[in-house]
């Protein structure tokens, strides 16, 4: 059933049910806002190509201009793929077991080795050549986890690399911000987080570092939800500027935070800093107070023109959402539950957005939905990402790519706009 609050109500379509089956079904709802019962049309979406990768959907794409370059997991090693016709320009294989996404720096690309946990095996840093692939160096880093990165992240910012450490099981373990300069090759900490451990990704503007550090229940059994040590924090460090320890200089922190995920692009809007943390938070990056909260809003989340948009997923279907930027009211939420989408709590990717049309990739459709009307326009069972699918998706021009658990990289036309709806 597709559930609309207030706004929702259209004819749709078909849907893969159990692996051997095409269940072709309508559903009706109404178009509250509109007032109208227009009848949704049943169009399929436009693949440009699909190329097929040696690997799964975690970890994230780098691009650079037309040129994608990602980890492949089956064969521990690296591709770069040109995004305007799908083609393989180089591959290579047989490095290591990879830890991390690719980061691209200059004319050179860098990965990381996936150290055991708790292992004595040296982190290591692996660098090509971006343009042909040819390997240039390995730098090793130290043979404990203080080095290790902690959620597959690591990021470039100005010559550097950037990840949160693992720090292993042992409380009294160092945990926090590593750095490793890529032109003087140093390593070692910027910042220190005390127990609590860097989540997620980093981003980065104008000499100013921000990052969630937050606990893992995993580590400390005396964990305490109400105990203060446990709160999730936001920090902005400050990258020209060190305290008597030599570390970045704390610019602000924000405290008791739900949790920590910055968008998939535009976490940084203006003066404003964007944070999914058990809902979406608006806050002035400059002095770290908060502007807005919309505790409804979650999931993996997009920016366009003004507009946020998300897809969350538990046992009881999809949602989406789409809320103002600026005021963080909620535009439009869709959610779609029932038999045919009680899979769809085990993927999580971003949506994409086109000219008045959002793209969501499930589990095992990509659904379209009309983004002034909040309606429903077409699920097409072709395109999936798979079950347990997690990843990031991203925009090149009017495409949007993903990886799927199949071992592909699609390319998807965002060009509903086009088909005369």
């Amino acid at each position: 059933m597709i559930v609309g609050d207030g706004y929702m109500n259209n004819r749709i379509l078909s849907k893969k049910a159990l692996a051997f089956l095409l269940i072709l079904m309508i559903f009706s709802c109404s178009c509250d806002l509109f007032k109208n019962n227009s009848i949704i049309k049943e169009i399929d979406v436009t693949i440009a190509y699909k190329t097929p990768i040696y690997t799964g959907t975690n970890g994230r794409l780098e691009i650079e201009n037309n040129i994608a370059y990602l980890y492949e997991v089956e064969s521990d090693g690296m591709c770069a793929i040109n995004l305007d016709n799908g083609n393989v320009i180089w591959r290579k294989k047989n490095f290591f077991p990879c830890w991390s996404n690719p980061v691209v720096i200059g004319e050179k690309v860098y990965f990381m080795k996936d150290v055991p946990f708790d292992s004595s095996e040296p982190t290591e840093i692996l660098e090509l050549i971006k343009e042909t692939g040819e390997y240039v160096n390995k730098y090793t880093l130290g043979s404990n986890s203080s080095w290790r990165v902690r959620m597959f992240s690591i990021d470039g910012y100005k010559g550097k690399l950037y990840w949160g450490n693992d720090g292993g099981r042992n409380p009294t373990d160092i945990r926090g911000l590593v750095y490793f300069d890529t032109v003087t090759k140093e390593y070692g900490f910027c910042y220190r987080c005390g127990r609590l451990q860097i989540m997620n990704n980093i981003i980065a503007e104008d000499n100013v570092i921000y990052l969630v550090k937050s606990y893992s229940r995993d580590d400390f059994p005396d964990y305490e939800p109400s105990n203060p040590e446990y709160y999730p924090v936001l920090v902005a460090l400050k990258t020209d500027e060190t305290d008597d320890n030599g570390e970045y200089k704390v610019k602000w922190e924000l405290k008791d935070i739900a949790c920590g995920m910055f968008p998939r692009n535009n976490a940084i809007i203006g003066n404003k800093i964007y944070v999914i943390s058990g809902g979406m938070i608006c806050i002035d990056k400059e002095t770290g107070k908060i502007i807005w909260r919309n505790e409804e809003y979650n999931g993996q989340t997009t920016y366009y023109k003004g507009r946020f948009y998300s897809q969350s997923v538990d046992y009881t279907g999809y949602k989406f959402y789409c809320l103002d930027a600026n005021t963080g009211e909620t535009i439009w939420k869709i959610k779609l539950d029932g038999e045919l989408y009680k899979y769809s709590d085990s993927c999580d990717i971003n949506p994409q957005v086109n000219e008045g049309y959002v793209y969501y990739i499930t589990d095992n459709y990509m659904i379209v939905v009309d983004d002034r009307r909040g309606c429903v326009v077409s699920v097409d069972p072709k395109v999936r990402a798979g079950l347990l699918s997690t990843g990031i998706s991203v925009r090149y021009k009017d495409l949007m790519l993903f990886k799927s658990l199949e071992g592909y990289l699609y390319a998807v036309k965002m060009d509903m706009h086009r088909r005369g709806l």
